[in-house]
């Protein structure tokens, strides 16, 4: 199998068949493979994926029977590819550009020093609009950015969507949960070798969609987990480059746990979470710093309420 297009689906059902008809639009000369890991989703996404699998040959679906997490999920599709490139695209996004994979799979084949390659993308926001992210040049051409680690390290430098890479750089990596993250993955991959860019838009990311829409405070406590597995491991994989703070860390967890205690009005819970903060940046925070028994929690729910129902 040349290539893999991995794609994670939950409760996608407005936008699944755009994404997985972008991938089948793709005009390529190769065999491909298209892996769909489903985390229990709640909505009819799981009946459109089986449509699909049924209709396509090289659709080939995971379904959770009960939801595991992003960290878990990306470490799993990567598992499940068989194709020696891997593309990724998370279900609420699509690709414009059908030569989008053969162009990246030829150029991946023709430079054995690159490992990843990447390209602009469009962002589209929830009243239509298609905006550019940087400019785009008036024709299209390879950027070679050569060893971008030091970038890599701190963050994704291409998104997600427009990502395809070599699948033996990551294999070795994939028995540790977060590894297949984008922010982990990436730095992975710049490690070990170079990185270039198609200088036009070939995905679109799409703003308030399931995956980055308005946070409650129990995402934000299920990002947390997130948050936490990628620094960590990051720290194992890089130390030098990544040093770790577990009070910073684990303060900020504590954080979400008494902004949630306050918007409850638990005073007496949010005071014990208060007093085990142990950084600085936390303790410093408006609402910890005004909160001191039942009326000023009152007053501070009120505030945390407008901002997260």
């Amino acid at each position: 199998m040349v290539a893999s297009v991995a794609v994670l689906t939950y409760n996608h059902e407005a936008y699944i068949r755009q994404c997985l008809d972008s991938i089948l639009a793709q005009v390529v000369d190769f065999p491909y493979e298209i892996v769909v890991v489903d985390d229990c989703s709640a909505d009819s996404t799981q009946d459109i994926l089986r449509e699909y699998a049924q209709a396509h040959a090289q659709v080939r679906l995971h379904l959770n029977p009960e939801n595991q997490g992003i960290s878990q999920n990306n470490n799993l599709i990567l598992s499940l590819c068989q194709g020696t490139y891997v593309a990724m695209l998370e279900g609420d996004d699509y690709w414009m550009d059908p030569n989008k994979l053969q162009r990246q799979v030829d150029f991946l084949n023709e430079n054995e020093e690159v490992g990843f390659v990447g390209a602009e993308c469009l962002k589209l926001y929830p009243d239509g609009r298609l905006v550019e992210e940087h400019e785009i040049p008036a024709e299209g051409t390879w950027m070679r950015h050569g060893d971008v680690f030091k970038y890599a390290v701190k963050g994704p430098v291409t998104r997600t969507a427009t990502l395809c890479f070599r699948r033996s750089l990551i294999v070795p990596y994939l028995s540790m949960v977060g590894a297949g993250n984008d922010t982990i993955l990436q730095a992975i991959l710049a490690k070990q070798s170079h990185f270039a860019r198609w200088t036009l838009p070939t995905s679109v990311y799409r703003l308030g969609g399931v995956s980055n829409a308005k946070k409650s405070l129990q995402k934000e406590l299920i990002y947390q987990d997130y948050f936490s597995t990628n620094r960590r491991l990051k720290h194992q994989l890089f130390p030098e480059e990544c040093p770790l703070d577990e009070d910073a860390l684990s303060d900020r967890g504590a954080n979400i746990l008494l902004k949630m205690a306050i918007k409850e009005r638990d005073w007496k819970k949010a005071l014990t979470i208060k007093s085990g903060l142990k950084t600085e940046k936390y303790r410093k925070k408006p609402y910890v710093r005004f909160l001191m028994g039942p009326v000023s929690c009152f007053f501070l729910s009120i505030l945390i309420r407008k901002k997260y129902d």
